[in-house]
């Protein structure tokens, strides 16, 4: 992350094209796959990861120097290009669903705002299965905030926590497992 480092600095035109683009590869492995997996979409995921760079380039706010901020606000900046994507594109909508093997898939659905009754209830639901995650043992908690909430890759959270890409597998699956039983406890089927 030394190239992120240096785009936070905010000189980013003075630099070399051979640093530019170290920091634009950097810059791409970081947010690349955070976008693919919201959009479930190559192509528009690396337009994502292009309109998030030159966001990030132009508008890099200068009281961020610690590297954990930095890389926060770029995760937010791509979050959200992907999200203006989604919403530019009002026909495609991603599902969603852990348990299936169509999760991500592409449908088409109706553009109806919900009900004030299913804005409650969503919000209620995320309050539990955030309550959910909070109780679980602090080496599953730890693997589901990493992946559910930073967006790592199997990869990137086994380098962090220093194990094997199938045993962050495991424990994610146990996680889950937890915080659909749990879950299931308050709400029911």
């Amino acid at each position: 992350m030394d190239s992120l480092h240096l785009l936070a600095q905010g000189n980013y035109d003075t630099l070399s094209r051979a640093q530019q683009l170290a920091i634009f590869q950097e810059f791409h492995r970081f947010v690349f796959p955070q976008a693919r997996r919201i959009v479930r979409d190559y192509a528009a995921a690396e337009d994502i990861v292009q309109e998030a760079f030159l966001k990030s380039v132009r508008k890099m706010p200068p009281h961020l120097r610690n590297m954990l901020q930095v890389q926060a606000w770029i995760r937010t900046v791509a979050k959200n290009q992907a999200i203006t994507y989604l919403r530019k594109h009002p026909d495609i909508s991603v599902v969603q669903d852990a348990g299936s093997s169509a999760a991500g898939a592409r449908v088409p659905l109706p553009m109806q705002s919900p009900s004030p009754e299913k804005e409650v209830e969503c919000r209620l639901m995320t309050e539990t299965v955030a309550r959910c995650v909070h109780s679980l043992k602090p080496e599953y908690k730890s693997i589901v905030l990493l992946r559910w909430r930073y967006g790592l890759s199997y990869k990137e959270i086994a380098s962090r926590l220093n194990m094997t890409e199938q045993n962050v597998k495991t424990r994610l699956f146990r996680a889950r497992e937890a915080v659909r039983q749990k879950f299931m406890l308050e709400w029911g089927s």
